[in-house]
């Protein structure tokens, strides 16, 4: 699950993707510029690994190691050779063999099974570390960034979790345990905040969507 600016991605058992929140440039998938109070299928995807979010625009990370953009492209965010933006889901040319994906606010960057890192979109402030400030609409070499070796296998080599799909997608599930005082608002029937590290299925999304990834990205602001 990922949360960008406006709206929420989720991957589904079934390989869907899921998608609510904000939707004017089309950040979505479903191929519309309506706001979704609610959950709805991403358009044609049938074998999500792992979706982001950033500001305005998505990724996604597929089971067989490609990846896909839509929503806002004006800086080449979706990165897909041009500033077009996208209702539905675009392949990403040149992207095989790719183990994660993250969104920041207007940049994507992706890292294959040869632990180099790809990056595309807003560059004002080099956040793609191309050594350039250009931005860029198709993904390019982030040089000098490989992967890190250590612990139970290959390792993201932007924030150091595990960057292997199977090994997050595999992971047990953790019970909800809630603190002394939420217990005492419960008592006292009053709602209480979920943190990321004691819930299982924030709002009820792990039963109505058949969630299967508990990762989020938190999106960079560019």
């Amino acid at each position: 699950m990922s949360a960008g600016a406006y709206h929420s991605l989720a991957a589904g058992e079934q390989g869907e993707g899921w998608a609510w929140g904000w939707n004017i440039y089309g950040q979505l998938g479903d191929g519309t510029t309506t706001d979704r109070p609610s959950p709805v299928k991403v358009a044609g995807m049938t074998r999500a690994a792992y979706l982001a979010a950033g500001a305005l625009h998505s990724v996604a990370l597929l089971s067989d190691g490609t990846v896909q953009g839509w929503g806002w492209n004006g800086v080449g965010a979706v990165g897909d050779g041009t500033t077009i933006n996208r209702l539905t889901p675009v392949a990403l040319t040149g992207l095989r063999g790719m183990v994660d994906v993250t969104a920041g606010s207007y940049h994507s960057l992706a890292v294959g099974d040869d632990g180099q890192v790809r990056a595309w979109g807003w560059n004002a402030d080099g956040e793609l570390g191309d050594g350039t400030t250009v931005d860029r609409r198709s993904p390019t070499l982030v040089p000098g960034v490989t992967k890190r070796q250590g612990g139970g296998g290959r390792r993201h080599p932007l924030d150091g979790r595990l960057a292997r799909p199977t090994s997050v997608l595999g992971a047990p599930r953790v019970a909800i345990r809630p603190s002394a005082r939420q217990e005492r608002l419960r008592s006292a029937g009053q709602t209480w905040h979920c943190s990321q590290r004691n819930v299982e299925r924030p709002l009820n999304l792990t039963r109505t969507m058949g969630l299967r990834h508990r990762r989020q990205a938190w999106p960079s602001r560019s």
